[in-house]
């Protein structure tokens, strides 16, 4: 049976989970200084040159707000696009391609109710690449009465930009 934890006057959140979090692990090979020294890692990959050739007509379209890539999706779709595809590339970038060759460059450089959509359509290159992305923070552990946006903000702002919390969270 497992027992139970209890919020000690002395300690604060952040050292009982720094602490559990040590515990939890193999105690006799990490230390807290192993958990704050964390290597970068860096991957090199192989281009395959299939997919580059399907991405050439592709466009970027930069937000101007935040929006969910399938509302934009549906969005092209019920105006008549159905062959467009839409993905996220990163904090207010989106990827706009379509498998009939030209479509996406014809329709980007006409003007229609996407202008308003997005700040700038640029053509999709390889070296256009996306230095932010939206993370999902999950907090296990944090006491009762502490809970709320206010805490949420701040341990958001310590990584990046906090958005939003779901609604199971704000129901709690």
């Amino acid at each position: 049976m497992r027992e139970q934890n209890h919020a000690k006057m002395d300690r604060s959140f952040k050292s009982a989970v720094v602490e559990e979090g040590l515990e939890v692990g193999r105690r006799d090979e990490v230390t807290l200084e192993d958990s704050q020294l964390k290597p970068e890692v860096v991957w090199e990959v192989e281009v395959e040159d299939e997919v580059v050739a399907k991405l050439g007509g592709a466009y970027v379209g930069y937000l101007i707000d935040d929006k969910e890539a399938s509302t934009i999706q549906n969005q092209f779709w019920m105006n008549g696009f159905q062959s467009f595809k839409i993905c996220t590339l990163g904090y207010r970038k989106i990827l706009l391609w379509s498998d009939r060759v030209g479509e996406v460059k014809e329709v980007m450089e006409s003007v229609g109710w996407w202008c308003s959509l997005f700040e700038k359509i640029v053509p999709w290159s390889p070296s256009l690449v996306s230095n932010q992305r939206v993370t999902w923070i999950c907090c296990y552990g944090v006491p009762l009465h502490t809970w709320g946006l206010d805490l949420f903000r701040a341990m958001a702002f310590k990584f990046g930009r906090f958005i939003e919390v779901d609604v199971q969270t704000k129901q709690m």
